[in-house]
């Protein structure tokens, strides 16, 4: 794991930029990078409000808590689902292909 020191834009920048590799291999398609950025940013900032009245039992921070983990979690099942929609395209396009070269064979082309 590399240790930096960057500001906050720099360091959403990095994050924004290391997890694109991946999705792009994945064909997961992505918004603008500068979208991205803006989102890991505004993340960060709720987790580190969260983090400044962690002492508080309160029934609303507790709830608060709640929905940014629910968020969280739902970024990733979103990434997973467009996967498996993605890859049920890339399989119904290849069924399409076989069939259209079948399909030439009876006609003679």
């Amino acid at each position: 794991m590399q240790v930096v020191n960057l500001n906050l834009r720099e360091s959403a920048r990095l994050i924004v930029r290391e997890v694109l590799v991946f999705w792009e291999k994945a064909r997961i398609p992505v918004r603008l990078e500068k979208h991205c950025i803006s989102k890991v940013e505004s993340s960060y900032d709720e987790w580190r409000i969260l983090q400044k009245h962690a002492a508080r039992n309160t029934a609303s921070h507790i709830e608060q808590e709640d929905l940014f983990i629910s968020k969280f979690n739902n970024l990733f099942k979103q990434s997973a689902q467009t996967e498996e929609n993605l890859m049920e395209i890339d399989k119904t396009l290849s069924d399409l292909e076989t069939d259209d070269c079948h399909i030439h064979t009876y006609i003679g082309l």
